[in-house]
C-alpha cells in the first residue's frame, strides 16, 4: 500500500518531518491500470474500486461510520467484499483514529516486537557479561 500512497500523494511538510496527502490517481478509466502497475493484485484493485464507487455514490459515508461504535463500524466494513478483519481494523485505526482496535497479525508490529525482544536479550547478555 505504501507504493500507492507514495504514487497518489503530494508531499506535505510539518516542521522537520514530511508526510504525504493522497489525492485521486488519474482519471476513472485508467485507475485500475495505475493500481495494477503498482503491483496491487486484481482483487485489491477490485476492492478499492468498489469502495471508491460506494463513497462517490453516497452509499458508504465516512460520517456514518464515524458515529458508530468501533465494533459496529468494523462490522459495516466487513460486509464489503475484499475487506477482512485486518483491513477493517487499519481503516478504523488510521482512517478514523480509533485507539480501541488493533490489526491482529500486523507484520510491522511483529517485526518491531522481534526487534525489541532481540534488544532486550542483547542488553541482558551485556549486563551478565559485565558482572
Amino acid at each position: 500500500m505504501r507504493r500507492v500512497i507514495t504514487h497518489c500523494s503530494a508531499p506535505l511538510a510539518f516542521g522537520h518531518t514530511s508526510s504525504t496527502v493522497p489525492h485521486a490517481c488519474g482519471g476513472h478509466k485508467n485507475r485500475s491500470t495505475v493500481l495494477c502497475s503498482l503491483e496491487l493484485s486484481t482483487t485489491k484493485v477490485r476492492t478499492l474500486r468498489q469502495v471508491a464507487d460506494l463513497l462517490l455514490g453516497g452509499q458508504l459515508m465516512a460520517a456514518d461510520l464515524e458515529m458508530l461504535p468501533t465494533p459496529d463500524a468494523m462490522a459495516q466494513l466487513l460486509l464489503l467484499r475484499g475487506i477482512g478483519p485486518w483491513t477493517a481494523a487499519v481503516v478504523m485505526l488510521r482512517g478514523f483514529g480509533r485507539r480501541d482496535v488493533f490489526p491482529a497479525g500486523d507484520s510491522g508490529v511483529i517485526c518491531a516486537d522481534c526487534w525489541i525482544q532481540a534488544q532486550a536479550r542483547t542488553s541482558t547478555t551485556r549486563r551478565s557479561l559485565t558482572r
